[in-house]
């Protein structure tokens, strides 16, 4: 793939959610100093530890971020695609990098460095703003991660999973089915949402034969978003009557 002009990169970074409602003399400062990346399946963009500083936006592809706790357990945070950044933290406050970043499929990315990205803050005072923003969204996601752990059970918690992957890498099929794209074994899944491979599995099989998912081609597709949905909300119920 050939790579992109400084003008083509200023289009790119418009569909990033980060730079989304900036100026074009601003992306065009941004697009200066970005360069393109492309990664293969499975590649490593950003290893747990590590003291680099770049940050990256997705233009292309999905990635999978997660970390390694002390105990040696796996969790799964989230999964990027298109629009999405990642390595701002690391970026602002010099610390080591936080998580694992690993290409879920091929991907093109556009990156910037810490020394390139600090001076366009104070230059750009809306790009500040908006990466105040991207900070806040992630104190709002682990916020309702940990009240999803404290508030909803297993099942729940996988429901409430995969109807985000739904919602955010799905393709609508016949009906009310949701097929998602985006392949995650069921030790991902489980590592997403803090179960093991073994309470996934036995709460897949269930819904299956409940007929609220299937299996086509190696692909999970939700027949039912409602059922799941409602497994979410009596969870929900529940614990606020305890």
């Amino acid at each position: 793939m050939p790579l992109a002009s400084t003008i083509q990169r200023q289009r790119l970074l418009r569909r990033v959610w980060l730079f989304s409602d900036l100026g074009e003399r601003e992306l065009a400062c941004i697009a200066e100093v970005a360069r393109e990346r492309t990664c293969r399946r499975g590649e490593v963009l950003v290893r747990q530890g590590d003291s680099s500083g770049d940050l990256f936006s997705v233009v292309q592809g999905r990635l999978k971020v997660g970390s390694v706790a002390g105990d040696g357990q796996e969790v799964l945070f989230a999964v990027l695609g298109p629009g999405d950044v990642f390595g701002e933290i690391a970026l602002l406050d010099d610390e080591p990098r936080s998580a694992n970043v690993i290409a879920a499929e091929p991907c093109r990315l556009l990156v910037v460095s810490r020394a390139s990205f600090r001076p366009l803050l104070h230059q750009l005072p809306a790009l500040s703003v908006r990466l105040l923003q991207v900070m806040a969204r992630h104190v709002r996601r682990l916020s309702a991660r940990t009240e999803d752990a404290a508030a909803l059970d297993v099942r729940a918690r996988l429901a409430k999973a995969l109807l985000a992957l739904a919602g955010r890498f799905g393709a609508p099929g016949p009906g009310d089915s949701v097929r998602i794209t985006l392949r995650l074994s069921q030790q991902e899944l489980g590592r997403m949402m803090g179960a093991t491979r073994e309470m996934v599995n036995r709460c897949l099989r269930e819904w299956t034969v409940q007929k609220i998912i299937r299996y086509s081609g190696g692909v999970l597709v939700i027949a039912n978003t409602h059922r799941l949905m409602a497994i979410t909300d009596a969870s929900r119920d529940q614990s606020h009557r305890r």
